[in-house]
């Protein structure tokens, strides 16, 4: 074992492998970042209007407004927020909008239109649960998203095909999940949410399945030991004339 992690650390440490690495990792990371953006240019070009970032006026478009509200309002009822149902929730929307009148968002024509007010997930969080809250939940969802990546690494997983796509599966729905929610509210909408909740389960319930039928213990490294056989010298018969 001390043998192949030296060797591990030594291929780790070796500047030309380095080297040759970053290379091979520019040189495939480059053509397929220049054609998705020639491929989706359309598609991030709008993106960017609704950020109100393709031009130099002034940002009035709804998702910058809502982010630069919920820091105002974080910044302001520091450390714990301004409180459940203020802002950029559905409780915000249907029953006290109070709050963005008091941040001017009555001088916006997209305000009180459609779901604009609940156009993305992040602002609601940051400005009812304060800065903590909303990194507290961020780093529940990364848990998940750890926890499933534990999960495909498990001898059992391993062992059983399935359990370890189910795992993969649902880490890459948690990454698929948070990037989503920068521009949309993606945990807010069960159709998705729900998603890597069903694989978190069925991965679960595949891995128990696989560790019951384990021979011993899984995180043992090596097999239970085999019982002794007793070295107590067996007793004399009396003898009988």
């Amino acid at each position: 074992d001390r043998e192949q992690l030296a060797r591990v650390e030594g291929r780790v440490a070796d500047p030309d492998r380095l080297l040759r690495n970053a290379v091979l990792t520019t040189a495939v990371a480059v053509p397929v970042v220049v054609g998705f953006l020639a491929a989706f240019s359309a598609t991030i070009q709008r993106e960017l209007s609704y950020w109100g970032l393709d031009s130099m006026a002034p940002v009035e478009m709804p998702r910058a407004q809502l982010f630069l509200g919920a820091f105002k309002l974080a910044s302001q009822y520091f450390p714990l927020g301004s409180g459940l149902g203020t802002y950029a929730g559905a409780g915000a929307e249907k029953f006290d909008a109070s709050v963005y009148y008091e941040l001017g968002f009555a001088r916006y024509w997209w305000f009180g239109k459609q779901d604009y007010l609940m156009d993305t997930y992040w602002p609601n969080p940051i400005a009812e649960m304060g800065f903590f809250g909303a990194g507290l939940l961020l780093l529940s969802y990364l848990a998940l998203f750890a926890y499933a990546v534990s999960g495909s690494l498990r001898r059992e997983s391993r062992a059983l095909p399935a359990a370890r796509g189910y795992w993969i599966s649902a880490a890459g729905m948690m990454i698929y999940m948070l990037v989503l929610s920068i521009s949309s509210p993606a945990f807010q909408d069960p159709r998705l949410s729900g998603i890597p909740a069903v694989l978190l389960g069925i991965a679960a319930g595949l891995t128990r399945s696989a560790t019951q039928r384990m021979p011993h213990a899984p995180h043992s490294r090596h097999p239970p030991r085999r019982p002794q056989p007793s070295r107590k010298r067996p007793k004399e018969l009396p003898a009988y004339a």
